[in-house]
């Protein structure tokens, strides 16, 4: 929390961040579109896929093994009701990536003490899936499956898990994104009971006022949904990660050349 930002502060920041979060955005967007022959299911588990047009691919049976071990435990845990095993063929899809700004909850606690429900988007935190199913599509899901069938629930979930899949898998795609300054790391959803969501960042971090000011913002647009703004400290100590790796190897090679390179 940062307690110095005030409401003329808070609207300077936010458009900057605003910015810089379309920035990024389109960035990774762009090297995703690159990685996607990487990122298609089909390179995962092959044949396992309903029309993959019976291609072999190496290891695809232990992939389809992980998979059913990682949906198990899953989908039975609330807020799911569904089947506790997946059988071949699987009927996934997506093909093309996708990333949303990362939002979580977030209780406020007004003058007099009563808490507010709010909504807090991280414009520069990113949750990677597949087009078309971002996490408002899987709680949309989740909220109808007591009226009807269940399939498109379990579709959406495998496709997380394919995801979550492919960023693990080594070599992979995770190792490239951080060259490229895109971490990307899994996170346990306590919402979608353990569901494994695949969060991507940037250089930059967010911070969030203080409640009295988030409220305030909340009061002003009329909903109860909230953004984070830049932390401008982490643009102060930027650093450039191919800088410090050169200067170690220079460190240990030509401590003599360090030196006289002044980089403490």
């Amino acid at each position: 929390m940062d307690s110095n930002i005030d409401i003329p502060r808070l609207i300077a920041l936010r458009k900057l961040t605003t910015e810089l979060s379309r920035f990024f955005q389109q960035s990774l967007e762009a090297h995703l579109e690159n990685l996607t022959p990487l990122i298609d299911p089909k390179a995962l588990l092959g044949s396992y896929i309903r029309n993959s047009s019976g291609k072999n691919v190496p290891g695809t049976d232990k992939a389809f093994q992980q998979l059913r071990e990682l949906y198990k435990p899953i989908a039975t845990m609330p807020p799911f009701s569904l089947p506790a095993d997946v059988t071949s063929p699987l009927d996934i899809f997506g093909a093309l990536p996708a990333v949303t700004v990362a939002d979580y909850q977030y209780e406020a606690l007004d003058s007099n003490g009563e808490k507010r429900q709010i909504t807090v988007s991280t414009p520069f935190n990113w949750v990677f899936t597949y087009k078309g199913l971002q996490p408002s599509r899987l709680r949309d899901l989740v909220a109808g499956q007591a009226g009807g069938s269940t399939t498109d629930l379990v579709i959406c979930i495998l496709h997380y898990l394919c995801i979550h899949m492919i960023v693990k898998k080594k070599p992979g795609i995770a190792p490239i994104l951080g060259a490229l300054r895109f971490p990307a790391r899994a996170v346990k959803s306590a919402e979608f009971g353990g569901l494994p969501l695949t969060y991507i960042a940037c250089p930059l971090s967010t911070v969030r006022p203080s409640d009295e000011v988030i409220i305030q913002s909340t009061e002003i647009s009329g909903i109860n949904v909230f953004e984070e703004v830049i932390n401008l400290d982490d643009i102060r100590h930027l650093r450039d990660p191919l800088q410090e790796q050169i200067i170690e190897v220079i460190k240990e090679r030509s401590p003599a050349i360090y030196e006289e390179l002044g980089m403490d």
